[in-house]
């Protein structure tokens, strides 16, 4: 059923992305063009397209949506499409190596959106070295960067993931202080 709605012309782009993605979670990549071709065109569904793209672990839709982000015509197109790329490199990847590409992400000094969004998601993860990546780059001295992962922090302090005590411990807060 899911490939009939899948490949059926009739049937909205929303009922299509949903297929593709009932269909990703079943192991089965039938849908993985039609999930492409919704990011690349950035159809409202494009979020479903990217869950489907990354259960697949699709990497090799990659290079066609790095491609879109850099031919994107204004900023907000060009970082929605990094982060689709983040997002679907990060699926099946280790926590080390996880924490790799969000730190590298959150690195980026092209968008404030792809900041922000690496620096959520290490919140999101939570454990001392997401913590620690953040605090590494919010002490690191680039005021731009530093901003991002100093919400991250925060968000992370928010959902109890960490202490303030532990941030300050990760900032060298006790060495200035003396201690």
């Amino acid at each position: 059923l899911l490939k009939e709605l899948l490949v059926n012309p009739s049937e909205s782009a929303q009922i299509q992305i949903a297929a593709a993605l009932g269909l990703a979670e079943m192991g089965d990549d039938s849908g993985k063009d039609r999930a492409t071709k919704a990011v690349l065109q950035k159809e409202p569904w494009s979020n479903t397209a990217i869950r489907a793209l990354e259960k697949l672990q699709a990497k090799d839709a990659i290079p066609q949506i790095d491609q879109a982000a850099q031919s994107a015509g204004n900023p907000y197109d060009r970082s929605v499409a990094r982060i689709a790329a983040f997002r679907i490199r990060l699926a099946g990847k280790t926590n080390g190596e996880q924490l790799d590409i969000l730190e590298n992400a959150l690195r980026d000094k092209d968008s404030r959106e792809v900041r922000k969004w690496a620096a959520m998601r290490l919140a999101e993860i939570g454990s001392p070295e997401a913590g620690q990546r953040l605090a590494a780059v919010a002490k690191g001295g680039d005021p731009v960067l530093a901003d991002a992962a100093a919400r991250g922090l925060r968000v992370g302090v928010e959902r109890n993931a960490w202490a303030k005590e532990k941030i300050s411990t990760w900032m060298g807060d006790h060495e200035r202080k003396g201690h």
